[in-house]
C-alpha cells in the first residue's frame, strides 16, 4: 500500500466581489499616503490595512471583502480538520511592472493566502509554492519520472480577478514578476486561532 503522507492544503477559489469597486477604494488609499515602498516586493507598494482605516475612512468593499474571505478561511479549516482560524494581519500589494515578490514563508501565521483584485490578463506573474528544500537535496525533484504534482518540487499557479488562494502559512512561495504595463493588485493575509 502506498500512503501520501503529510498532504499540502491548498484553496483555490472564485469569489464574486466587485474588483473595480475594491480597487477605487484602493486607489483612495494611495491618494491618502497609505503606502509603504519598502516592504513589499521590487519597485511595488504595500498598504497595511488597520483599524485606522476603519475608524477614518468611509471604506465599504475592503471591510467586506475581509468578511467574506474570513468566512472561507472558517470553511477551508474545516475541510481541513483545524481549529478555526482568523485575520490577524491584511495588506494590499500594488506590483507594477516588473515588480515581483520574493520567497518566503509566514511564520507564526496558521493559514496565510491572496486574494487578486486586479489581475492582467497579459501579467504572466504565477505565484510559485515550494517544497522544502530537503526534497530536492535528496534527488525526489530529479527523480519522477512523469509529470505529476505530488512529485514537483514546486507548484507554479496563474491566478485571475477575483480569485482566492489559501496555503499553509509555513510554504514557501513567491510571486514572478508582473509583465504587464498594467499593476497586479492583490489581498494577502496571515491567520492565527
Amino acid at each position: 500500500m502506498i500512503k501520501l503522507l503529510f498532504p499540502t492544503p491548498i484553496n483555490i477559489s472564485t469569489l464574486k466581489e466587485p474588483t473595480h469597486l475594491i480597487y477605487d477604494e484602493v486607489g483612495f488609499l494611495l491618494n491618502k499616503g497609505y503606502t509603504n515602498k519598502v516592504i513589499s516586493g521590487v519597485n511595488g507598494d504595500r498598504i497595511d490595512i488597520t483599524n485606522e482605516f476603519f475608524e477614518k475612512e468611509n471604506l465599504t468593499y475592503i471591510p467586506t471583502l475581509l468578511n467574506n474571505i474570513q468566512k472561507n478561511i472558517l470553511s477551508f479549516c474545516k475541510d481541513i480538520c483545524i481549529k478555526p482560524q482568523y485575520i490577524t494581519e491584511s495588506w494590499i500589494n500594488i506590483n507594477p511592472t516588473n515588480s515581483y515578490n520574493k520567497r518566503h514563508c509566514h511564520p507564526g501565521s496558521v493559514i496565510s493566502g491572496t486574494y487578486y483584485i486586479k489581475y492582467p490578463v497579459d501579467a504572466d506573474s504565477p505565484i510559485c509554492f515550494y517544497r522544502s528544500r530537503e526534497f530536492s537535496d535528496y534527488g525526489w525533484a530529479y527523480a519522477a519520472d512523469r509529470d505529476v504534482d505530488e512529485l514537483k518540487s514546486y507548484y507554479s499557479h496563474h491566478p485571475c480577478e477575483n480569485e482566492l488562494i489559501m496555503f499553509p502559512s509555513y510554504l514557501d512561495h513567491d510571486v514572478v514578476s508582473n509583465h504587464s504595463n498594467d499593476s497586479r493588485v492583490s489581498l494577502a493575509f496571515n491567520t492565527s486561532p
